[in-house]
């Protein structure tokens, strides 16, 4: 992908990206381009074969999701009815990449890359029944939540940085480089311009929320918990990526740790001893999504 390349351990979905001309003395940094790529009429390089059901050749999960949410019939899934659907995904994913190495050279063709900083960022991932979920914004788990984050910045050196970072710390992060002033507001996010350079930054915790569920994660444990039901759960996610087993009661020393800190972020942004309220704000929010079709 070239030079300047700043790689973040922030994969998924909806890739989406955006192109921004860089800040100069008098000029009104705005995107050149921004969307999302549809990959359409493209060759399939994963999804072999001819499924019998007409739903997953046409890589459809919505009848998978009304039988989970909606009490549907069993649509009588296979593994390899999953494994297709996972595949055609990997093909959108490799459909995507191969237009954005044609936008970058372009860019590069043109002479305009070296003069423009570029986010390569998504929203969310998708999940395959890895936690008897289908599509997203079901939980936090890393199938999820976990996404790609790739900036190109122009002069800055090409290094890929392990501290776990957020999508919160998008818009800091480009105000900063844009040398754009913020009035006085004020960001959960934290500028990743120190870290992008090569110098000490932020604490290094990622956080989530998805209905009812909160995450914190350090890089190597994730603690999730349950707003409505009280519980959490604690994974190791380099020995266990796939967050299947809950670690919580051999790694005492993490969970009090990681509480602690998800504790003080609850209270921060959603108010100490506000689970109920967050709970309903988050039950009225899924009512939202259901009637945009958002979510089934």
């Amino acid at each position: 992908m070239g030079r300047d390349i700043a790689v973040f351990n922030a994969g998924s979905s909806s890739i989406r990206f955006a192109i921004f001309g860089a800040a100069r003395p008098g000029c009104d940094p705005s995107p050149l381009w921004r969307g999302r790529i549809e990959g359409v009429g493209h060759r399939r390089r994963f999804a072999a074969g001819n499924p019998d059901k007409a739903f997953i050749r046409g890589g459809n999960p919505n009848p998978i999701a009304d039988w989970l949410y909606k009490g549907a019939p069993d649509p009588g899934l296979t593994p390899a009815d999953v494994q297709f659907l996972v595949d055609l995904y990997d093909d959108e994913i490799a459909y995507f990449d191969g237009q954005l190495d044609a936008l970058l050279a372009e860019l590069r063709r043109s002479g305009r890359l070296d003069d423009t900083l570029i986010v390569f960022a998504s929203d969310h991932g998708e999940e395959f029944l890895e936690h008897r979920h289908i599509k997203h914004c079901r939980d936090v788990f890393d199938v999820e939540v976990k996404v790609p984050l790739i900036l190109h910045v122009p002069g800055v050196a090409p290094r890929t940085v392990p501290r776990p970072v957020q999508n919160l710390d998008l818009v800091p992060t480009l105000l900063d480089y844009l040398a754009l002033p913020i009035h006085g507001q004020s960001f959960e996010g934290v500028s990743l311009r120190p870290g992008i350079e090569g110098k000490p930054a932020g604490d290094g915790l990622q956080h989530s929320l998805s209905g009812s569920f909160r995450s914190v994660a350090d890089g190597r444990f994730k603690l999730i918990h349950d707003l409505a039901s009280g519980t959490f759960a604690l994974y190791d996610l380099r020995a266990d990526p796939g967050e299947t087993r809950d670690v919580l009661p051999r790694e005492r020393r993490a969970f009090h740790r990681l509480r602690e800190a998800l504790t003080a972020w609850l209270a921060r942004t959603e108010g100490a001893g506000a689970a109920a309220e967050s709970v309903r704000k988050a039950e009225e929010e899924l009512k939202k999504l259901r009637a945009l079709g958002y979510l089934e």
